[in-house]
């Protein structure tokens, strides 16, 4: 499936945005069949990420740059280290997984080759804002690239940080690098009946927001469902940004397993 024919999409400005495939599209299935799925003549840019069941260790990033060795690649968030049930280690909680996630994931990012790594905020109980920017600063240091904190939105189970309209200003003021999901954009839209336009537009076109996750869902939980006939609500805004910034690389991240 490659972008250009990826069947989610097909609006207006759909190929000049160009998105480009993340694994969260081909969820449960190894890495390698993942990006097989997704990838095509028009792809740059693959994200891996923590969807697949597999293992992400050194032989496995071996294989994906022999097989497509033109591509560019990016992790985010928590992909599976070892053999044993998911660590959902993130932002707010590099303290205690410096050493034993992140180290070895820097590792692997650094032997891709990627200029980007990118990761939820995570939840205000593991650390203060000011412990996350500490956070963030502790990973470029170990990454030697860029990291960028995914923005989050209301939860029931506890409180995300960047999860309301103002966490997202608190992002853009914040100096950090971003990765805006506007699947999270829309819960919060539609949690707080609105999201100042504005604002979407200032995150996106920010030169700290270096890539932008596309997906749906029902306004109330991350669903990562195809997208809609017809372009939501958010999709000027990304393009108007991908106009003005050709630099900033887009992601595909609805499940292509279920139906539309």
């Amino acid at each position: 499936m490659s972008v250009a024919r990826h069947t989610d999409g097909g609006w207006p400005g759909w190929s000049m945005v160009s998105p480009q495939p993340a694994t969260a599209a081909w969820p449960g299935v190894d890495w390698e069949t993942a990006v097989a799925q997704l990838a095509g003549p028009a792809t740059h840019t693959v994200q891996l990420c923590p969807q697949s069941q597999q293992v992400l260790d050194e032989t496995v990033v071996d294989r994906l740059k022999a097989r497509w060795p033109t591509r560019r690649w990016r992790l985010h968030a928590n992909p599976k280290l070892w053999d044993l049930p998911p660590i959902f280690y993130d932002a707010s909680t590099v303290s205690a997984h410096l050493d034993s996630c992140f180290e070895p994931l820097a590792r692997l990012s650094a032997r891709l080759g990627a200029d980007v790594y990118s990761l939820h905020a995570g939840r205000t109980q593991n650390a203060s804002r000011a412990e996350l920017l500490d956070n963030v600063a502790r990973l470029e240091e170990r990454f030697g690239c860029t990291v960028a904190v995914e923005g989050m939105y209301p939860d029931r189970r506890g409180c995300f940080h960047v999860a309301d309209s103002e966490g997202y200003q608190w992002l853009l003021e914040s100096g950090v690098a971003m990765a805006i999901d506007v699947s999270h954009l829309h819960i919060v839209r539609c949690t707080e009946s609105g999201f100042d336009e504005g604002l979407l537009e200032a995150l996106l076109e920010s030169d700290r927001c270096v890539e932008v996750h596309l997906s749906h869902n029902n306004g109330r939980a991350d669903q990562h469902r195809r997208l809609p006939a017809a372009p939501p609500w958010w999709w000027s805004a990304v393009c108007q940004a991908r106009a003005r910034r050709p630099e900033l690389v887009v992601f595909a991240e609805s499940n292509q397993r279920q139906r539309r």
